[in-house]
This record gives structure tokens, C-alpha cells and sequence, in this order.
């Protein structure tokens, strides 16, 4: 007989196993029973939360506003890091933890996240921190062509963000003089309205005399002139208020 011939009659009959037949018909072999079924994983009820930077919060909790001078120090911190060797991401990482009470800290907490997270690169990250990150230093960034170049145009930000910050300062100490002098000038005129005016013509009602047209038309447009005076300086006012509340937080 050849190996590939089988003998006549029927084949002997073998018994199927508990495992083959487990699956067809529902029943556990022999050595799970007894055994707590294991359950499949839940699928999480919530998504997983929005990557930073992909989707803009309605609300967004920023630190205190830094100022220039501490801008300006971070940038020169930053570039200092980046000659050393440190790579870009860890050192937004370490700068966002030292300035993390300012929102410039914040902006580079999220720019390392768009980097280490999305793959973005060092300036895609820093450039689309726009209210943060001084537009001057944004377009030096974008500019950078090499590490080096990036590097340097770092620090020419730096600088350029402290000189301007004297030129606010010289400008702010010029205009003092000429803003304590308008001021006095505004509250005499008030004074002088109010007060002096309105006695001329009563010295004149006290002698027996027809008080002047024109002293009559300057107690008139004294006495208008306070209203104005203090509708400007409410106007002044607010918009002071708006703009260190408001004003301030526009892109540059």
C-alpha cells in the first residue's frame, strides 16, 4: 500500500478535544474553569484632551504681564541656552518654568508643547505666540536661516526690545512738564469760572453799574467752559482705563 493510499472501511472514530470545540459551542476548556472571565477594556468615555496650540480655548488663564525688560532677559537667556548646546524644546521647557508667574513663561510652555507634541518647529512654535513674543522678535525668529543666525537675531532682540523700552521711558519723562503744566492750567481755568468770574459781576451789582458785554460773555463762557473741561477729563480718564485694561493686550 502507498503512502498516500488509505485502507478500506470506515475510519476509526476519534474523540474531538474540549479546546476545539470550545469555541464553536461556548463552553471554557477544563483548565480556565473556575476561572473569573477576564473583560475586554472600555473604551474611555471622554476624548482624550485637544493638543496645545491646535484649538484655541474660549478661556485662557495667562500670568502677569511681563514687562519689556523681562522679555528682553528671556530672549537673552534663550539664545545663551542655545549657544550652549542645549536643544530648542528643553530650553523653552526651562525657561517657561522659570518665568511661570509671567505670561511670557506661558508662551514658551506652549511652544515647547507644540514642538514636542505637533512636531512644530522653534520658529513656527515662537512665532505663533502673538501676544506674548514681541513682534520685533517674531520677525527676527522667522528670519533666522541657521542656528547661528538664530542665535544672533535672539540677542538683536533682545536689544532692540530694551531700547525701545528707554525710548518709552524718555518720551514718558519729556511729557511730564508739559502734562503737570496743561493741568494746572485746566484747574485754574475751572477755579476762575466757578469762582473769580461770578464775583466781577457781582462787584459791578454792588457799585450801582451795568455790568460790560464782554465780562458778561466771559462769566458765560466761563461758566460753560468748567463742563467741558471736566467731560475731557472724564474722556481722558477712560480711555486710560481702557487701555491698560484692554489696549495693551493687542497683537504688536
Amino acid at each position: 500500500m502507498s503512502q498516500f493510499e488509505f485502507p478500506a472501511g470506515p475510519l476509526p472514530a476519534v474523540a474531538p478535544q474540549q479546546a476545539d470545540i470550545a469555541p464553536v459551542f461556548g463552553v471554557a476548556p477544563p483548565e480556565t474553569r473556575g476561572h473569573r472571565k477576564q473583560k475586554p477594556a472600555k473604551e474611555p468615555k471622554y476624548a482624550p484632551p485637544t493638543p496645545v496650540g491646535e484649538k484655541k480655548k474660549l478661556i485662557t488663564v495667562v500670568g502677569k504681564k511681563a514687562r519689556l525688560d523681562d522679555v528682553a532677559e528671556t530672549l537673552e537667556d534663550l539664545a545663551s541656552m542655545l549657544e550652549a548646546g542645549e536643544s530648542e524644546e528643553r530650553a523653552l521647557t526651562e525657561l517657561g518654568k522659570q518665568y511661570s508667574k509671567f505670561n511670557i513663561g506661558g508662551a514658551y510652555t506652549r511652544a515647547a508643547a507644540r514642538m514636542r507634541d505637533q512636531g512644530a518647529t522653534f520658529i513656527d512654535a515662537m512665532c505663533a505666540e502673538e501676544d506674548a513674543v514681541p513682534r520685533v522678535a517674531r520677525e527676527l525668529i522667522r528670519a533666522s536661516a541657521t542656528p547661528r543666525d538664530l542665535q544672533a537675531n535672539l540677542r538683536n532682540a533682545a536689544m532692540i526690545v530694551v531700547e525701545a523700552t528707554d525710548i518709552k521711558a524718555l518720551i514718558r519723562s519729556s511729557l511730564f512738564k508739559p502734562i503737570l503744566l496743561l493741568a494746572m492750567v485746566l484747574a485754574f481755568l475751572i477755579v476762575a469760572g466757578e469762582f473769580l468770574l461770578p464775583q466781577v459781576g457781582s462787584m459791578f451789582e454792588n457799585i450801582g453799574a451795568d455790568t460790560p458785554e464782554a465780562t458778561t460773555i466771559m462769566i458765560g463762557v466761563g461758566s460753560s467752559m468748567k463742563w467741558v473741561i471736566l467731560g475731557l477729563v472724564a474722556v481722558i480718564l477712560l480711555w486710560t482705563i481702557y487701555w491698560f485694561a484692554f489696549g495693551r493686550r493687542v497683537p504688536r
